[in-house]
């Protein structure tokens, strides 16, 4: 006969009961915006500067559920994509596309912050 004896269900039910509220309460907001911070940083790096007013007005914003990076000059579509009498001189989509590991990167490790956070 073979006896086997279980300890520490008690405190495993109560962790699993922790992690399933780590998508609520902004847990997962923190880790996208996370993410987003990496792209706001790179987007400012690569935008045309003449003035300053388009890099300056790029930011993040975002609640619980997105994190959205914008540029909030009112010309920020023609630089990005061009006109008729302009070159596009793309900015917000290499900041995304090129460093997609990095931001993915910055994303999961807020989120296993937030993990062991939660499971204390």
């Amino acid at each position: 006969m073979i006896d086997v004896q279980v300890t520490g269900i008690d405190k495993l039910q109560a962790n699993l009961g922790r992690l399933a509220n780590v998508g609520k309460g902004g847990s997962m907001g923190r880790a996208l915006r996370a993410g987003a911070l990496v792209v706001e940083g790179h987007a400012k790096y690569y935008v045309p500067v003449v003035t300053g007013n388009l890099q300056g007005s790029i930011g993040t914003e975002g609640d619980n559920n997105k994190a959205i990076v914008k540029a909030s000059a009112e010309y920020a579509a023609y630089v990005e994509f061009g006109t008729s009498r302009m070159s596009a001189q793309p900015y917000m989509r290499p900041a995304v596309y090129s460093h997609i590991p990095e931001i993915e990167k910055a994303a999961g490790h807020q989120l296993g912050h937030e993990i062991k956070v939660a499971i204390r």
